[in-house]
């Protein structure tokens, strides 16, 4: 073999192998579809929705419910393969657009809504049919940092936020703001990254945040 030849195929093994490396101690490898420690059970998933409808129809208090989607549900959706057109309805199995999955997760946490029609809205549309316009605030040009920090307090909280050309969850959970949402960008899944770490986040101009766990 050419010594030129044999150079080559060794920088591809240790490109790969760094490659391999940074997945490995990456926050998203959990989220990796084929990385994750354990395998959903769409049969539990199944008693999870039943649990959050009997939730929704008794005690309708959207704090109490908002808590559940971001402890019980959202988990079961984390490493969801995106993609543009997805509309799976089983988390882990299948493709997911951004909004078909804000519009599941919401479906099968019990609240009426129609899950094709809305995900296919704009971002601020879908927002506006969920909620009282007393409950959504817009911003425009606004640094991440700033913008952040117009959130407020993050405990137990639960916010849509609609960006440029994009929807997801904002959660407030251990004094950090995360955003939940069915990346287009790497690693291509439903991921739970910080807000303040979030390139899609950064680079909307545009934000519409509805606030669902507070009306």
């Amino acid at each position: 073999m050419p010594r030129k030849l044999k150079i080559i195929l060794y920088s591809l093994v240790v490109l790969i192998i760094i490659l391999l490396a940074l997945l490995y101690i990456s926050p998203y490898r959990n989220l990796v579809p084929g990385m994750r420690p354990a395998s959903i059970s769409q049969e539990e998933y199944i008693k999870t929705k039943q649990r959050a409808k009997l939730l929704y129809d008794t005690i309708k208090n959207n704090q109490a419910i908002c808590s559940y989607i971001s402890k019980t549900i959202f988990p079961f959706w984390y490493g969801t393969l995106w993609d543009f057109n997805g509309t799976t309805e089983q988390p882990c199995k299948g493709k997911i657009a951004c909004g078909y999955f804000i519009t599941s997760v919401l479906r099968d946490a019990g609240f009426d809504i129609q899950r094709e029609k809305m995900a296919q809205m704009p971002s601020e549309k879908m927002i506006r049919e969920l909620l009282p316009d007393k409950y959504i605030t817009r911003y425009s040009n606004i640094e991440i940092e700033d913008f952040v920090k117009q959130l407020g307090p993050p405990q137990h909280k639960l916010y849509i936020v609609g960006l440029d050309t994009h929807i997801a969850f904002l959660m407030g959970e251990n004094n950090n703001w995360y955003m939940v949402h069915s990346s287009g960008r790497w690693p291509f899944c439903v991921v739970k990254e910080k807000a303040l770490d979030s390139k899609t986040l950064k680079k909307s101009n545009y934000k519409v945040v509805g606030r669902l766990s507070d009306n």
